[in-house]
């Protein structure tokens, strides 16, 4: 059986909404099951990571239910193999498995080069800044316009990764033109690794960026801060970003974010003070965003109150949580709003990297308005208050290197309290009682 694509299912807003309120949601997931003809075994795409359902389990389809009833829509695709389909066992049951089959070409002097020349036709793509990508592609392996490579170090090397290799390297091989764009994130499985990808012509990716990602890397490769590098599949996330026209613009928006957070990565100090800029720099960059977009400070309060409760329903916030939570933010209240008071920038401490979110903003600029243009025009499959909270987040993986959900929830938490801060504070300006009156 030869499977080019796995099936998927669409399960929009309202339909989640029904599965939530259901008195009894194991009958309601069945209903749903019935009328989409979903097999047995499901997968929900949840954000970087996939969560396998057993539409059959009780105890499956309740943490499913949970994890997706506050969302705007949600992906499933089908589990393939089936559990009982694996064919990879040993004594301990079975195993899903894969086999990676290299393919090399063998060149044989000048006239196997001339005849590669003639023969292969090199991809192209239409830039990135345009719209009319339609329908877009989902996957990109080696050796197409998306270059994807697997960097496998440890969570505080990755860092050490970005500033000696693929800070460099990406400078480079987009100033030859080799590449268009690229962006990276972190990411654990098995094994903590930097993912990055660079966009652009095909035949260059692979004879220049490719051999000049390799040449970095040697010196990591060597003494061992780098263990494994791997090429892979790309797998664009198009319904998490918006559907065609948003995935597009979402991947130029990663790429400065990338920019600008290996650049604050490579200035960092070293030690408890470097931990310490990281998370008031992780806290700017959000609240920089948020105002890149144009979002008041209502609009603002909105957004991070919904993140803050995705995120203290999945660490199932107590009292004492919350306690840890307020105390955080008097301790830091005032050091806060000096941050994020643009006058008092010129002196402050990170300075540095503040002029750096500062040259994000500009490059993000005509993004952000195509953006908008394209939520006008309805050509987003979901609205922009929502894929932001998908920006930040991939912003918050870039900064932070670790823990970073943990982490997250704190950074929501804050930025919550300092805009409502904020917004009692507005309310009691003579201005505001004047228009109450």
């Amino acid at each position: 059986r030869l499977v080019l694509s796995q099936a998927r299912w669409l399960v929009s807003r309202d339909e989640l909404k029904t599965l939530n309120e259901s008195a009894d949601r194991f009958a309601a997931v069945q209903g749903l099951r019935a009328e989409r003809k979903l097999p047995r075994y499901v997968v929900l795409a949840d954000g970087d990571n996939t969560l396998p359902v057993d539409l059959d389990n009780v105890l499956s389809v309740e943490s499913f239910v949970h994890i997706v009833k506050e969302r705007a829509g949600a992906t499933l695709r089908e589990l393939w193999p089936a559990p009982e389909q694996l064919i990879a066992r040993g004594t301990e049951g079975a195993f899903t498995h894969e086999l990676i089959v290299p393919f090399v070409r063998q060149r044989d002097g000048e006239t196997e080069r001339r005849r590669d020349r003639e023969t292969v036709q090199p991809l192209t793509v239409s830039p990135s800044h345009h719209l009319t990508i339609s329908p877009s592609p989902r996957r990109f392996a080696p050796g197409s316009e998306w270059l994807y490579a697997k960097l496998y170090c440890g969570a505080a090397t990755a860092d050490q990764v970005l500033r000696e290799a693929v800070l460099p390297a990406a400078r480079e091989i987009v100033a030859s033109g080799a590449a268009r764009q690229w962006f990276f994130l972190r990411y654990s499985d098995s094994d903590h690794h930097l993912r990055v990808r660079f966009e652009g012509d095909a035949t260059r990716l692979l004879t220049e960026a490719w051999p000049q990602l390799q040449a970095a890397l040697e010196p990591l490769l060597s003494d061992g801060r780098v263990w494994r590098v791997q090429l892979d599949t790309y797998e664009r996330e198009v319904e998490r970003y918006g559907g065609e026209v948003g995935v597009t613009l979402a991947e130029q928006l990663f790429y400065a974010d990338s920019v600008a957070v290996a650049e604050i990565v490579a200035r960092l100090s070293t030690g408890d003070a470097g931990m310490d800029e990281r998370w008031r720099l992780a806290l700017y960059g959000m609240d920089r965003l948020l105002n890149d977009f144009g979002f008041d400070l209502a609009a603002k309060l909105e957004v991070v109150k919904k993140g803050r409760a995705g995120f203290l329903a999945e660490f199932h916030a107590n009292d004492h949580l919350h306690a840890q939570l307020s105390e955080r933010y008097r301790t830091e209240r005032k050091s806060l709003e000096r941050l994020f008071d643009p006058a008092a920038h010129a002196g402050h401490a990170l300075a540095q990297g503040l002029a750096v979110f500062a040259q994000r903003s500009a490059q993000l600029a005509p993004v952000i308005a195509q953006l908008q243009a394209a939520e006008r025009e309805q050509r987003l499959t979901q609205p922009l208050t929502e894929l932001v909270l998908s920006y930040l987040h991939m912003h918050v993986n870039r900064i932070l290197r670790s823990a970073q959900r943990a982490q997250e929830m704190v950074l929501y938490d804050l930025l919550t309290r300092l805009y409502s801060a904020r917004t009692a504070q507005a309310s009691r300006s003579p201005q505001a009682r004047a228009a109450a009156a």
